[in-house]
């Protein structure tokens, strides 16, 4: 993989990291530097037209001042490298931790709300409302029954897979609990703003 990469040194280590949604990623120290090797597994997004064509809109939202980490070009100056018949991206590595929902302050949510409405306000820029998911379109908040779709769209993909791993197991659960949490919390939902 990294002959692709002459640029970016000698690979010295490659680490699995644990944590992270859908995909697949690792770690890799290499003489010149720590990056973020993200292989692309999700069935519908894994495909190397739809890879290239988030890693362009990625470049966009960073023109934006979006805080992003675009993926990195190879020798060729493309960001999808395709081996196995599996999608793989390099990106600069960023150093932080993942944090549950429990774990952010007041504060830290207002930060976060704020951070993820500036995302989308960008992506309408960036890719035109047709581009964006139905929940991003809303400046207010996404749709119950949208998001009680959405959770049932990607319980079948994860119940569908013919070999399930422990993260098959693990997105069930977490789904699931997201779905216990909106059919507990969706009176919550706040109306409409204003234009």
């Amino acid at each position: 993989m990294l002959r692709r990469y002459p640029a970016y040194g000698e690979p010295l280590s490659c680490v699995r990291v644990t944590q992270g949604l859908l995909n697949r990623g690792y770690r890799l120290s290499t003489t010149r530097g720590t990056f973020f090797l993200k292989q692309h597994l999700d069935a519908t997004t894994s495909h190397h037209a739809v890879v290239a064509r988030q890693h362009r809109a990625t470049e966009r939202l960073h023109a934006l001042g979006v805080p992003v980490a675009p993926a990195l070009p190879d020798a060729e100056g493309r960001t999808v490298a395709q081996l196995g018949g599996d999608c793989y991206a390099l990106h600069p590595w960023v150093e932080g931790r993942h944090r549950d929902g429990a774990q952010l302050t007041a504060a830290g949510s207002r930060r976060l709300g704020a951070l993820l409405g500036y995302v989308h306000t960008c992506l309408e820029r960036v890719l035109g409302v047709a581009g964006v998911h139905p929940a991003a379109r809303a400046y207010g908040s996404a749709d119950p029954d949208d998001t009680f779709r959405l959770i049932d769209d990607l319980l079948a993909l994860a119940r569908a897979r013919r070999r399930r791993a422990a993260f098959d197991e693990l997105a069930e659960h977490r789904l699931l609990e997201r779905r216990r949490l909106l059919a507990a919390h969706a009176h919550r939902r706040p109306a409409a703003a204003a234009p």
